[in-house]
Formats: structure tokens, C-alpha cells, sequence
């Protein structure tokens, strides 16, 4: 494992969590790629002196089109693992074989459908 990763952080694009974790990890020498979140980015930038990459991606509803282009930026931007913030349909482009490994931190919400309720189609995607 090299010393200083590459990381793409995959989430709510208005978490001030996000740009927390962002610049955190700027702070131990990794790089941080930022998918569809400007304002994660300029906050990471604003609050923290952090400096991030801004990945923007395809709409959703490109869907296969939007996978490939996602893991051809992150093979080309060198991405070493996937974090994801939260828990959606959309993020099953990162469990294909060809996409850098992720990890997950979910929220509640995400998998509680005492909250929210989700469809069985949705219950089925979140636990592939």
C-alpha cells in the first residue's frame, strides 16, 4: 500500500462532513478527487486551506454511459479506493470489477427504513 492515496469521495454533496473528511485526509498527504460536489470542494478550500480535485460526472440518467465515464476518470485520475458518504442506487457503478475499491460509511437513513420507506427493488440494490 503506497503511503499517500488517491481518494475519491462519492456523496452528499452538501455534507460539511465531506469536505471535513476531505481536507482531513489533504492534511495526511493524500489526494482527494470530489465527485459532483463543487460546493465540497470550495468549502474544503475556504474553511480548511485544503486543495481537492473536482470531478464532474454524467447525469444519472445516462446510466451506463455515466458508469463507464466514471470508472475511466477514475482509472485516469489514478484513484486508489472509493468513499462513499451515504447509500444510493446510483453508487452501484463502484461494485463493478473494473472500479477502484470503495468503502462505505452509511447513515442511518440509508439503511433504516424505519425513516424512510423503501421500495423492495431499493432493499435488494442496497444489500448487493
Amino acid at each position: 500500500m503506497p503511503d499517500s492515496l488517491t481518494v475519491l469521495l462519492d456523496g452528499d454533496p452538501l455534507a460539511p462532513q465531506q469536505a471535513r473528511l476531505g481536507a482531513a485526509l489533504v492534511a495526511r498527504c493524500h489526494r482527494v478527487v470530489v465527485l459532483d460536489a463543487p460546493a465540497v470542494v470550495e468549502a474544503m478550500h475556504r474553511q480548511f486551506g485544503a486543495e481537492a480535485h473536482d470531478l464532474r460526472s454524467l447525469p444519472t440518467w445516462t446510466g451506463p454511459l455515466r458508469a463507464w465515464q466514471l470508472r475511466h476518470d477514475a482509472r485516469r485520475l489514478g484513484v486508489d479506493v472509493v468513499h462513499l458518504n451515504y447509500l444510493v442506487l446510483s453508487q452501484l457503478v463502484w461494485c463493478h470489477p473494473e472500479a477502484p475499491p470503495y468503502v462505505a460509511t452509511a447513515w442511518g437513513t440509508d439503511v433504516n427504513d424505519e425513516v424512510f420507506a423503501r421500495t423492495p427493488e431499493h432493499k435488494a440494490q442496497l444489500s448487493r
